[in-house]
C-alpha cells in the first residue's frame, strides 16, 4: 500500500501493476481508507531539508519495503540482487505516483528527483536522485557479553525519572522506540502490539528518552578480538528500533575505534580494555567529545562537562533520576561534603577556594582535577563544543501555553521590524499567525515553564523560523 494524494486528503493506494522495469506504463487500482492524514504541503515538507529539497523517507504505506526480505539473508547473490531491485523499483513508483498526483496542483508540476544529490551511476543504477545503498532498519547481530533490552530504553514516566543509568556507558541514544511493522498490522494479529511509551515533552516538543549503551554490548561472547559497531551489536529486536538511528550508529562507532585503539596500543584483547580509560578517552577527545552520561541541563559548550560525568560514572556524584544537574547553582554544603568524602578529599584541599561561592558544575571539575576518579587520563581544564551558529533573528510575539501546558506558541508573531512572518511552503504562501515554540536550550525551556501561564503574554525572542512545520526553534529569550 501506498500513501497518496487525493482531493487534497491523503489514502492509500493499491499498486494493481508491478514490474522492475519501472518505465512500464503505470496502473494502479485504487482502494481508499476513510482515514485522511496529510495535505500535498504537509506530506512533501515532512522530509524537508532545504528550500527546494525534500527527502522521500515515508515509512507507513510509503517507500518501506519488506515483501520476501529474507532474500537479504540470502546465500545467493541473485537473490539478493533481485530484492534490492524490487525495493528500488518499489521506491521509483511511490515517485512516479506524487510526481503524477501533485503535477496538477498548483506548484506541483516543479517536482522531480534531485539528480545533484545522488547523480545517476553504477552505485544506484543510473537513477538520479536515489540514494547509493539501501537503508536497512535491521540487521543479523552478535551476542555479546551483556545485551541492551527495551528494559534499559524505558523512563519512569509517572516518576518523572529517565531511563535507568548505566556506569559502564560509553554512547547514549535519544531516539523513541520506532517500529513499523506492529503499526500497519490488524489489531488482533500476532504481528500487532503496542510499544511502551518511551517518548517524553521536553524543550516543547516529544522526544525519546535518552539512554546509555554499555561497552560489553559491542563484545561477541563467541570471537575474541572483535569489536562491533554500526546496528550488529547485542541489541534485542524490540530495544533496536532506537538504536538504529545512525547519530547511536556514529556514537557507538566512535567507542569502538577507541576501545580498538587503545587494545592494539596496550596490546590487548578488547574484552580487558579497562572501561574507565575509554570513558576517559573518549570524554578528553579534542575534536568531538561525546556525552556518556544523559543530563538535559549540561550543554555541549559546559567548560567542565567532563568532570560532571567522570564524577557520575566514578559514582562520587549520584545520578539525577530526573535528567537535571542544576550545574549553575550554588553548591549546597551537604553536596560538597557529601562528594569530598566520596572521593577522599577534604575541604583542606581547597583552602584557597571560596567553597560558599562554587557552582555545582566548578566544584565538580575542582573535585575531579584533584582526585582524578579515573585513576587513568586526568580530565582535561575545557572539555566544551562549539555550540552551532544559528542565523537567528528577533521576534516578538504573545506566548501561550497550550494542551498539557508542555507545548507553548506564538500568536501575532512579528520580526523586529514589526512585520508579520510570510510563512512560505512548495504550495502556499502567506500571514503566519501562529507557529509553535520548542527550543534545544535548558534554560529557554526553564523560561518556557516558570515564566508562562495559560494566559498569552508578550515577549521577545531569538529564534530561526522553520516554514515547512511552522514552528520558531527559540534560542534566547530577551528582556
Amino acid at each position: 500500500y501506498w500513501c497518496a494524494f487525493k482531493d487534497e486528503k491523503l489514502i492509500k493506494k493499491k499498486p494493481g501493476f508491478f514490474d522492475t522495469n519501472w518505465l512500464h506504463e503505470y496502473k494502479t487500482v485504487e482502494k481508499e481508507n476513510k482515514e485522511s492524514f496529510f495535505t500535498p504541503d504537509s506530506f512533501i515538507t515532512y522530509g524537508q531539508v532545504g528550500p527546494d529539497l525534500f527527502m522521500i523517507n515515508w515509512p507507513k504505506c510509503g517507500n518501506d519495503y519488506s515483501i520476501g526480505i529474507e532474500r537479504v539473508f540470502s546465500k545467493d547473490p541473485k537473490e539478493k540482487q533481485r530484492f534490492y531491485e524490487e525495493a528500488r523499483t518499489y521506491s521509483l513508483w511511490f515517485a512516479k505516483y506524487i510526481q503524477d498526483t501533485l503535477k496538477d496542483t498548483p506548484g506541483g508540476e516543479k517536482f522531480g528527483l534531485a539528480a545533484e544529490v545522488f547523480a545517476p551511476g553504477e552505485k544506484n543504477a543510473n537513477i538520479p536522485g536515489f540514494a547509493y545503498i539501501p537503508y536497512n532498519r535491521e540487521v543479523r547481530r552478535v551476542e555479546g557479553f551483556e545485551t541492551l533490552t527495551e528494559n534499559e530504553l524505558l523512563p519512569k514516566l509517572k516518576e518523572g525519572e529517565m531511563a535507568r543509568y548505566l556506569p559502564e556507558s560509553i554512547a547514549i541514544g535519544n531516539y523513541a522506540n520506532d517500529h513499523h511493522y506492529f503499526e500497519m498490522a490488524k489489531p488482533g494479529s500476532e504481528k500487532y502490539f503496542k510499544l511502551a511509551p518511551k517518548s517524553i515533552k521536553w524543550g516543547g516538543r516529544y522526544t525519546g528518552t535518552p539512554f546509555s549503551i554499555p561497552y560489553k554490548v559491542l563484545l561477541p561472547v563467541k570471537i575474541d578480538g572483535l569489536i562491533v559497531a554500526e546496528k550488529s551489536w547485542s541489541v534485542s529486536h524490540i530495544a533496536n528500533g532506537s538504536t538504529r538511528l545512525q547519530p547511536v550508529c556514529m556514537s557507538v562507532g566512535q567507542a569502538a575505534g577507541s576501545a580498538a585503539a587503545i587494545a592494539a596500543k596496550k596490546d590487548i584483547l578488547p574484552f580487558n580494555v579497562s572501561v574507565k580509560e575509554l570513558q576517559a578517552t573518549l570524554l578528553n577527545d579534542p575534536i568531538s567529545p561525546p556525552a556518556l552520561v544523559s543530563l538535559y541541563d549540561v550543554k555541549p559548550d559546559n567548560t567542565y562537562r567532563a568532570a560532571i560525568q567522570r564524577l557520575i560514572l566514578a559514582g562520587v556524584i549520584d545520578f539525577p533520576k530526573d535528567g537535571n544537574f542544576r550545574p549553575k547553582e550554588l553548591i549546597e554544603k551537604t553536596d560538597l561534603e557529601a562528594w569530598l568524602s566520596k572521593a577522599k578529599l577534604t575541604q583542606e584541599d581547597f583552602a584557597e577556594v571560596a567553597l560558599n561561592e562554587l557552582t555545582r558544575d566548578k566544584a565538580a571539575f575542582l573535585i575531579e582535577s584533584k582526585a582524578n576518579t579515573f585513576k587513568v587520563l586526568p580530565v582535561d581544564e575545557d572539555t566544551s563544543q562549539k555550540l552551532p551558529a544559528y542565523r537567528a533573528q528577533k521576534y516578538c510575539a504573545k506566548l501561550k501555553k497550550i494542551g498539557d501546558g508542555e507545548s507553548f506558541k506564538a500568536e501575532w508573531i512579528k520580526d523586529e521590524k514589526g512585520k508579520g512572518i510570510t510563512r512560505v511552503t512548495p504550495f502556499t504562501s502567506g500571514p503566519a499567525n501562529t507557529a509553535g515554540l520548542v527550543t534545544l536550550d535548558p534554560e529557554v525551556y526553564k523560561s518556557f515553564q516558570t515564566v508562562l501561564d495559560k494566559e498569552a503574554k508578550d515577549f521577545c525572542f531569538k529564534g530561526i523560523y522553520n516554514h515547512s512545520g511552522a514552528w520558531v526553534l527559540v534560542t534566547e529569550f530577551l528582556p
